[in-house]
Order: C-alpha cells, then sequence, then structure tokens
C-alpha cells in the first residue's frame, strides 16, 4: 500500500491536515474557528436519502425556552448563540462543522463535552433541550416532539435547498482512478467527497461504487507515476465548496490495482 503524509503544526476538529500554500492559510483559519466551535468531530453516517432533516422540526420551543437560562449559567462563557463572538454556535460555523451530520451526533459532542472539561455533568435531558436551542438559534423550526437521542439519530443537518455540498476546508476522503492531465494529477470517476475526522483508508474503498466525479490532486509530494490507471483513496481538504477547485491531499494509498 502506498501512503504519503505530511507533517504539519495544526490540525483541524483534532486531526492532522496538511499546510501547504494558499490552501493551507486558508485551512488555518478554519480550524482555529471550528476548533472554537465544536472540537472533535465524530464519523458522518451516510446513505442518508430516506432520512428526516433539521428542517422538519425535530424539537420542540419548550424545550428552546427550557435550555436558555442553563446556556446563559454553564456555556456563554465560552460560546456564543450568534455567528460572532466566542465560540459561535450559529450561522455560518454551525454550516461549516455540521453540514452532512446528524443532530445525533452533534447531541453526542455536547454532551459528552460540556460545559468545557465537565461532559455528562448535566442531566440528560439538558442536554437534549441545549441542542433544541442552538438549532433554534440557527433558524431551523421547532415541531411538536421533543428533542431526545432516539429522534435524532437520523435527522440529517443539511442546508434548507437538501444540498449536501461541502464547504471549502473541510477534511474529505475520496475515492477514484489516478490519471494524470497536464501537469496535475486528478481522480477519474470519483466518488462524491465525503466528510471525515481522520485521515486514511476505510476498509470500503477497494470495493465501494465508484462515481462520477472529475477531482484535481493539489500539492501531491509523492511520485505516482507507477500507480496511474489504479483506484487510490485519498483524504485532504477540499479547495473551494464542494472541492471544485481540488483537493488539497494529506494522504493517498492504492487500494485496488485495477480501477475501475
Amino acid at each position: 500500500m502506498l501512503q504519503a503524509r505530511r507533517t504539519t503544526n495544526w490540525r483541524l476538529a483534532g486531526l492532522p491536515a496538511p499546510s501547504r500554500g494558499r490552501a493551507a492559510a486558508l485551512a488555518l483559519a478554519s480550524a482555529v474557528l471550528l476548533g472554537a466551535v465544536f472540537g472533535t468531530l465524530m464519523t458522518a453516517p451516510v446513505g442518508f436519502a430516506q432520512e428526516r432533516s433539521v428542517w422538519d422540526g425535530v424539537y420542540t420551543d419548550v424545550q428552546a425556552d427550557r435550555a436558555a437560562p442553563v446556556f446563559s449559567q454553564s456555556c456563554a462563557g465560552c460560546h456564543t448563540l450568534s455567528p460572532d463572538g466566542e465560540g459561535p454556535l450559529a450561522g455560518q460555523p454551525f454550516w461549516d462543522g455540521y453540514t452532512q451530520r446528524t443532530v445525533a451526533e452533534l447531541l453526542t459532542y455536547v454532551r459528552t463535552n460540556m460545559p468545557n472539561g465537565s461532559g455528562n455533568s448535566l442531566p440528560a435531558a439538558t442536554y437534549n433541550d441545549l441542542v433544541a436551542l442552538i438549532l433554534r438559534s440557527n433558524g431551523l423550526p421547532a415541531g411538536k416532539t421533543e428533542l431526545a437521542p432516539e429522534t435524532a439519530a437520523a435527522v440529517r443537518i443539511v442546508p434548507k435547498d437538501g444540498s449536501d455540498t461541502l464547504p471549502a476546508n473541510t477534511l474529505v476522503r475520496v475515492v477514484g482512478c489516478l490519471a494524470r492531465k497536464g501537469s496535475d494529477w486528478i481522480l477519474t470517476s470519483a466518488t462524491a467527497p465525503e466528510r471525515v475526522d481522520k485521515t486514511g483508508v476505510d476498509p470500503a474503498d477497494a470495493t465501494r461504487p465508484l462515481g462520477q466525479h472529475t477531482t484535481t490532486l493539489k500539492f501531491v509530494l509523492t511520485r505516482l507515476d507507477a500507480f496511474a490507471g489504479q483506484r487510490m483513496s485519498v483524504s485532504g481538504l477540499l479547495v473551494g465548496a464542494g472541492g471544485v477547485d481540488g483537493l488539497n491531499v494529506a494522504t493517498i494509498n492504492r487500494v485496488a490495482e485495477t480501477c475501475p
């Protein structure tokens, strides 16, 4: 297995990421912001087609109201319920950190890490209420059923239009066929970028269905000529929303000798 890694001095959600050139400078700013907001994130589920989203009303206003005084007492020292200030929990920082994830992941993170350094110190129902307050602060509609772990598991966090396009500087994995295009290496028949929390290969990468994307690989430090035409799994940071300008490579691994 081929694997190329780069050593860096910053972290995105507590994980290694590449650092070189303009893309890495943007990544650093993103990492600082997201680390202040949410810290370590968990692996995003895939296969969301039939699941509900945060626009379907997955908490109640009563919950959010109950959480307001708790937030003021236990959370406001480190976070704000707006896009601005220290540790913003609303607006673009929220969408950058949680697009393509679920409400259950948000709830798990809040419960196990908050208040800062004192995870699981509040009643379970209070954590449910706090997540309801965060959702309301992002303009998401209330419903008739209170949010709880069993109701949050399959609820997608996506923009109102349902798009799963990931923001620039998101750490992702892409699988495809390695090819040369001019001076660049690219992946053809590539899968859509999948948000991940660590670089490296997923066990399913050797057999997962490929896609119809073409992804340009940026800042490749390893000689790849011997692997042209083979199936590769690449982790790195998106350059532009959805990777429109390519992928800033952190690791690249051969997962099959033939492709597709």
